[in-house]
C-alpha cells in the first residue's frame, strides 16, 4: 500500500521531511513516498496569493453550515484537492494508491485535514503548537495516518453522524468542531470499537491498523515525554537502527538529527562506554573510518580520510566543535536535565565518554563489527 506525500509550495521542505521520518520509522505495510513535484503558480493561480476573496456558492449545503468568516479567506477544498489530482494526472499512480497534501494555507472550514474518496487527502500543517508541545511532524503524522484509514472505511457523507464523533470520545474520528478538543484524541491513540469494526468490515488488513495504532501511539509518548520533562524524566534507550538514524524508541522514535561526522563521534562513543582520551582517538581511525563510511555513503574516500585526520588530531578544533555541537543537539531535544545523560563529557586529558548504562544503548549487530 503506497501513500504518495506532497506538499503546496508554502510548505517548507524540511518540515515536509521531517514528517516522512517520523511516518517512516514506523514499520508496515503502508509505504510513505516522498514526492518531489513542484505546483507551478500560473497553473494554480489559488497559490498565487495570500488570500483571495470566497463566493459561498462554491460550496454544498453541508460545507456552508460550517463555513468560518474569521479565517478570512482561505482556500477551498476543491483546490487544494485539485493538486492532488494534478499530481495524479501528472506521475498516474496506481488508483488504489493515496495521495496526501501537506500544506499551511488555511482551509475553508477551518479543519485540520480532510479527504474525498477518491482516495485524496490534504492536512493543515500550521498553528499545531496552539493544541500540543509535541514537536508539529508527529500530530502531522498522525494525520496522515488517519484519512489513510478514514478513506479506507468508505464513510456515507450523507449520514456523517455514523462515522464521525462529536462531541469527541478519544478516538481518531472526532471530529473536533472545537479544534482545542484534538488533544483528546492525539492522548487516547485509539481507534473506537466502532470505527475498528468499521475497518474489519471493509477488510483492511490487521497490520496497516497496527501500523497506524504504532504512529498514533508515537503521538502519545510525545506528549508523555513533554509533560514528563516537567518532572523527574525517566531515562530512556537511545536506538541506531538499519535506516543509520537514532533515534528514541519509548519517546515515538524521536530523532536526534546530527551531521554525519558529529553522528559518527556519537556512535564511537555510545561503542565505547569505558571512554576514550582524544589523544588516544588516532589509535581508533580505522575504526572512525569505518564508521564514517557507513554514515556518508556519496563521499569521496579522500574527503572522508581528511576530515577522520582532522577529527582525531588533537591540535584541531574539529573534535571540540562536533562534540560541542551534538551536546547542544540533545540538549535541545530532550531537555537540559535529561539530555545531560546522553551528551559526551570530559576534560582534557582524561577520557571523555557516555555516562549512559549499556543497558540504554541498542545499537544494530552491523555497527559493532567496526569495533
Amino acid at each position: 500500500m503506497q501513500v504518495h506525500l506532497i506538499k503546496s509550495p508554502d510548505y517548507p521542505a524540511e518540515n515536509f521531511i521531517e514528517v516522512i521520518d517520523v511516518l517512516r520509522s514506523f514499520g508496515g505495510p503502508v509505504n510513505f513516498v516522498s514526492s518531489q513535484i513542484e505546483f507551478k503558480k500560473e497553473d494554480f493561480f489559488f497559490l498565487t496569493r495570500e488570500m483571495r476573496s470566497r463566493d459561498i456558492r462554491d460550496f454544498d449545503s453541508q460545507k456552508k453550515r460550517f463555513y468560518l468568516s474569521e479565517i478570512e479567506m482561505p482556500l477551498s477544498w476543491k483546490e487544494l484537492f485539485s493538486l492532488c489530482h494534478h499530481y495524479r494526472d501528472a506521475v498516474k499512480p496506481p488508483k488504489e494508491d493515496f495521495v496526501i497534501l501537506l500544506t499551511e494555507r488555511m482551509n475553508s472550514m477551518n479543519w485540520f485535514s480532510m479527504f474525498e474518496q477518491k482516495r485524496n487527502a490534504f492536512v493543515h500543517c500550521d498553528d499545531w503548537e496552539l493544541f500540543t508541545d509535541a514537536p508539529v511532524q508527529y500530530p502531522i503524522a498522525y494525520e496522515v495516518m488517519a484519512n489513510v484509514l478514514r478513506c479506507l472505511m468508505k464513510p456515507d457523507f450523507n449520514k456523517p453522524e455514523e462515522w464521525f464523533h462529536e462531541p469527541p470520545i478519544g478516538c481518531m474520528n472526532d471530529l473536533c468542531l472545537q479544534k482545542s478538543n484534538v488533544l483528546l484524541k492525539l492522548k487516547t491513540a485509539d481507534i473506537c470499537k466502532s470505527c475498528h469494526q468499521k475497518l474489519i468490515d471493509e477488510h483492511v488488513h490487521d497490520q496497516v491498523i497496527e501500523q497506524a495504532l504504532h504512529i498514533f501511539e508515537g503521538m502519545r509518548k510525545q506528549l508523555l515525554f513533554r509533560k514528563s520533562l516537567k518532572r523527574n524524566c525517566e531515562l530512556v534507550p537511545i536506538k541506531l537502527n538499519h535506516q543509520r538514524r537514532l533515534v528514541f524508541p519509548d519517546i515515538g522514535n524521536l530523532e536526534i538529527k546530527l551531521t554525519r561526522l558529529e553522528m559518527t563521534l556519537y556512535v564511537f562513543y555510545l561503542l565505547h562506554s569505558e571512554g576514550v582520551r582524544l589523544n588516544e582517538l588516532s589509535d581508533h581511525r580505522n575504526e572512525l573510518l569505518s564508521l564514517y563510511r557507513r554514515f556518508s555513503v556519496h563521499d569521496d574516500d579522500k574527503k572522508i580520510r581528511k576530515r577522520i585526520t582532522s577529527l582525531v588530531d588533537p591540535f584541531s578544533n574539529s573534535f571540540s566543535e562536533k562534540k560541542s555541537a551534538l551536546n547542544r543537539k540533545l540538549r535541545g531535544l530532550l531537555g537540559k536535565e535529561m539530555g545531560s545523560h546522553y551528551t559526551i563529557k570530559g576534560e582534557p586529558g582524561s577520557a571523555f565518554c557516555i555516562g549512559l548504562a549499556v543497558e540504554y544503548i541498542h545499537i544494530d549487530e552491523e555497527y559493532r563489527l567496526s569495533v
